[in-house]
């Protein structure tokens, strides 16, 4: 699960940057920022569909993810 995660985050950054490397990363800062948060965020919304979890479902009340 964790590696179909990171290729997602890597394709996606790709997509946005051209090529995934330092220099990219550091001029797309705020993009590839956005694209984190948006696939961590959407990733904890499948977990919770899948799991259930107590954790996860409390860290939603909290307000730590939206």
């Amino acid at each position: 699960m964790c590696n179909k995660i990171f290729c997602r985050i890597s394709n996606l950054c790709k997509d946005y940057c051209g090529i995934l490397n330092e220099e990219s990363i550091k001029k797309n800062f705020p993009l590839v920022y956005e694209v984190l948060d948006e696939v961590l965020v959407c990733t904890i919304h499948e977990f919770k569909s899948f799991f259930g979890s107590p954790v996860i479902s409390k860290m939603l009340q909290l307000g730590y993810v939206s």
